[in-house]
Formats: C-alpha cells, sequence, structure tokens
C-alpha cells in the first residue's frame, strides 16, 4: 500500500479499507467518495484515480454522479488479458445456453432413434439368427453327419474301426563305455616338523561409538511477516526507507524495533513512533542520503528483537537506483514496507 499524497486519489480505497490502496489499476479497488464503496473501471483508475487528474473526475466533484459503463467491445476478458490480472471463470454468453441444450436435444434425438430402429426389427434379427445351420458332413449309413465325422448306426450295426499299426522303432545304442583308470597307490612323502615361532600380541584398534543424529531444530515463527511486497517511488530529494507496522486487526503498532543493515557493516535500528509523533503511530522510517545514490546500492531490513537485535521477520532485501529520479520515470530511491503481526 502507498502512502497517501496530492497525486492519489484521497477516496481511493479497498472495500474494507478506505485507507488503503495500490498504486496501479486493479478490480478490488474501491471509491468511498459517497459512503459506500463503489466499484471503479480500470480505465477510470488510470484516467483519474492514480494520478493528479483525480480533481478532474466527476464523481469527485458530485458523489450522486454515476460513472459510464464499460463499452460493448471491452469485456472481461480484454480487461484481464491489457492489466495483467490473473483470468477467472466469467459469465456466459448469451448464446451459450441455447447451444447447450441444442447439444442436449440432438444427442436425446440420436438415442431414441436407436431405440426405435432396434424395436421395429426384432423379427428380422430373429429370422437371421435362425436361418444359421452347424456345415453337414458326408453321409455314413444312409444318414447325414455333420463335420464328416463317423455316426453309429444301431439298424446297420457298429461301425468297426482298424487301426493302422505303426513301425515299432527299437533304438541302437551308439555310445563306447570309457574304460575305468586303475588308481594307483599312495606316495608318502616325509612331513619336516615344524618350529611354531612366537607370534606378536595383536593391537586391538578401540572402535568408535556411533553417536545419535541430533534432532533438528524447529525455525520459529516469525511474529511479523510483510503486509505485501517491497515498493518503490522515485525521488530526487533523498534515499530512504519507510513504512507502518500494524497489528492482525489493521491496527497501528508502536514501539517495533526495526533494523537496516548491510554486508559492509553498516547497522543502524529506529522505533516505530508512538501516537502523535512525526508522521503518527506505527510509522518508522531510515533517512539515508539526500538525493540518488552515485550507483546500485542494496540493504537488508528486518523487525528484530530490542534486547538482541535478533530478526523476528524475514529478513528482506531493498535496492536503490542511481537514475530515474523524476516523477513517473520507475526510478527506486524510496523504499516502502508495511509489517503485519503473524497470530
Amino acid at each position: 500500500m502507498a502512502p497517501r499524497d496530492s497525486r492519489y486519489c484521497p477516496y481511493l480505497g479497498l472495500p474494507e479499507d478506505h485507507n488503503s490502496f495500490f498504486v496501479y489499476a486493479t478490480p478490488i479497488h474501491r471509491c468511498h467518495r459517497s459512503g459506500d464503496p463503489l466499484p471503479i473501471h480500470p480505465d477510470d483508475q488510470e484516467a483519474y484515480c492514480l494520478s493528479a487528474n483525480h480533481v478532474t473526475c466527476p464523481r469527485f466533484k458530485d458523489p450522486a454522479v454515476r460513472m459510464a459503463p464499460p463499452g460493448s467491445t471491452d469485456n472481461a476478458a480484454n480487461l484481464y488479458e491489457r492489466y495483467g490480472w490473473e483470468a477467472t471463470v466469467g459469465p456466459e454468453t448469451a448464446g451459450r445456453p441455447w447451444a447447450r441444450l441444442a447439444a442436449l436435444g440432438l444427442a436425446a434425438v440420436t438415442l431414441i432413434a436407436a431405440v426405435v430402429i432396434v424395436v421395429s426389427n426384432q423379427a428380422r434379427i430373429r429370422q437371421a439368427l435362425g436361418a444359421w445351420q452347424p456345415p453337414v458332413g458326408p453321409a455314413i449309413g444312409g444318414q447325414a453327419t455333420p463335420n464328416g465325422l463317423p455316426l453309429v448306426n444301431p439298424a446297420a450295426g457298429t461301425a468297426t474301426i482298424t487301426p493302422t499299426p505303426f513301425a515299432t522303432w527299437t533304438p541302437t545304442s551308439t555310445v563306447t563305455p570309457t574304460p575305468t583308470e586303475t588308481p594307483l597307490p599312495p606316495t608318502v612323502t616325509s612331513t619336516p616338523t615344524v618350529t611354531p615361532t612366537a607370534t606378536e600380541t595383536p593391537t586391538v584398534t578401540p572402535t568408535a561409538t556411533a553417536t545419535g543424529i541430533p534432532s533438528p531444530t524447529a525455525t520459529p515463527k516469525p511474529q511479523y511477516v510483510p503486509r505485501g511486497p517491497v515498493r518503490y517511488e522515485p525521488s530526487c530529494d533523498r534515499t530512504a526507507v519507510q513504512g507502518f507496522i500494524y497489528d492482525a486487526y489493521g491496527n497501528l503498532v508502536p514501539g517495533q524495533t526495526v533494523r537496516l543493515w548491510n554486508d559492509y557493516g553498516y547497522s543502524t535500528i529506529v522505533t516505530a513512533e508512538a501516537a502523535g509523533q512525526g508522521h503518527g503511530e506505527g510509522y518508522y522510517e531510515f533517512y539515508l542520503f539526500p538525493g540518488p545514490y552515485e550507483k546500485a546500492e542494496s540493504f537488508f531490513l528486518a523487525i528484530v528483537d530490542p534486547a538482541s537485535e535478533q530478526p523476528i521477520s524475514p529478513k528482506l532485501t531493498v535496492e536503490f537506483t542511481p537514475d530515474r529520479c523524476n516523477p513517473g520515470e520507475g526510478g527506486r530511491q524510496v523504499a516502502i514496507v508495511d509489517w503485519v503481526y503473524n497470530p
């Protein structure tokens, strides 16, 4: 969320928070001019709300004015593509419900026609199945037999089938047995007498005792987390880090310690202001240089414990550029980071 200044409309905000807004066009923005949070077309946000031209906005001059609706060609898909929003499913066009009904009707008609064709041709189907007969072989004993198999006719006697004998094959052994070798008597040789020599006492190497693997230490949950990504504004007058600290209910929190440091030995801390101080309750600021740096620089930022200065929030990196410091040029001279309590 950006701090409010004269470049932005004072009535621009979020649905539940009229004091907070983004510095780019988004569908979540609402206009609180009339007291009720009203949607704002993205073109109107860029033309009025997010620029000094907000004083010329018709609704800024008269809260009762209703802004013109989007044009016929400015549909949801074009808006999402133009502003880079994440696409969501929008309402159906006027023709899609009728097309869906027509497709369902066509499927139903096709199914009914298939059932009618099957029912009306049952007789033909049964006739076609009844006309099929198994193949008939040659007649034996005055009767036809299927597949040419012999048929036993009790009136004509039993048909006798004489099997054809097969030749008997006698195997001839062609293997010549191998003669068995006669073993020779063993030869006895004298065994020399061996005088044992003294053996050295072995050295016992102690076995290392295995130690248990230490259990991993759970990382504590951070007490504060960024309320959003780091935002930057160009400035030719100063280089600084600033922001606000909130509790879980959106209230500003004073007294928290914020630290800024880098890898070259620089480190400093500030305390969030109390009500009635400076820019107000929960505000903190690091003033680094009266103008842009001569070259790109980066620092680390975190909310820390005031006693140990150990981070109680994630460590963020803020980066500064030396050029494009005029309004609208996109330079990075002022880093804006808001924090919120993480219950």
